[in-house]
């Protein structure tokens, strides 16, 4: 496999090359040959669409690649779920809501870290959701630090599994 690097990235990888001698030399062919890093795919799930891309902008700035989703259903239904690195569901939502979706992916073998958001914080469902595993639960408006921890936080303990089947 080799990494395509756009024009601008390739004239600065030259200038350095020139610069820096054979062991940069060898360590920018072995990035050229690996390629960057994948970001982490996170997936968010809200039925309210201006929340949905609000969170999507706040998680994008980061330099995560999002996916987002309208419903619990549509998450489920989708090619993503293998990819996604961390959830971050609404609680109440038409349908299945997020601590159904919590339990459904768990039933199904996934453990994706979860981050719930919801403007009705309710403590049996802050409860719930944390006694099945999720990693926060923000009251909405939240504080963009405490997803930001919440999200390190998955990302650096957790990982997606896929199913056992």
């Amino acid at each position: 496999m080799y990494t395509y690097f756009p024009p601008p990235l390739t004239r600065i990888f030259r200038s350095i090359d020139q610069t820096c001698g054979a062991e940069l030399r060898r360590s920018i062919e072995r990035l050229r040959m690996t390629g960057l890093p994948e970001a982490p795919m996170i997936s968010i799930v809200d039925d309210d669409v201006s929340v949905r891309e609000a969170t999507k902008a706040l998680v994008r700035s980061l330099g995560h690649k999002v996916t987002t989703y309208g419903s619990a259903e549509e998450f489920l239904g989708s090619e993503r779920i293998s990819d996604t690195c961390c959830l971050i569901t609404d609680v109440q939502m038409p349908g299945l809501n997020g601590l159904e979706l919590q339990g459904r992916l768990i039933a199904e073998g996934y453990r994706i870290p979860v981050i719930f958001m919801t403007a009705f914080p309710e403590e049996s469902a802050r409860s719930k959701a944390l006694k099945a595993g999720a990693l926060g639960f923000l009251s909405k408006p939240f504080n963009e630090d405490k997803l930001f921890a919440c999200l390190d936080l998955a990302l650096t303990n957790g990982s997606p599994t896929s199913p056992k089947h």
